[in-house]
């Protein structure tokens, strides 16, 4: 198992030990509890988080897009186009 090998999540390393100082191997069962508790349930569980993220942000999104088209906010130009931009009134600084 890498991540028992690679020893950075001492709490898997330190379960598996102490299973292995009880007998010579693990049996099935306990590999597949030991994957599913320090691998699989941390990974679904990132994955939910990640999730719901993202529909957060798709919400908003979603809410931006509909402030912006004209006549619901005050955003009323395309993006990444301005209306003209004047200093002294008279003068639009583009031209």
């Amino acid at each position: 198992m890498y991540e028992y090998a690679k020893g950075a999540r001492p709490e898997l390393r330190q379960n598996v030990d102490e299973e292995l100082t009880r007998r010579e191997r693990l049996t099935v069962a306990q590999t597949y509890s030991v994957y599913s508790r320090y691998l699989v349930e941390p990974a679904e569980q990132a994955l939910m988080s990640a999730r719901t993220n993202l529909l957060e942000l798709v919400e908003q999104v979603k809410h931006a897009v509909h402030e912006a088209k004209p006549g619901h906010g005050r955003v009323r130009h395309a993006p990444g186009r301005f209306p003209p931009a004047t200093l002294d009134g008279d003068h639009d600084p583009r031209t």
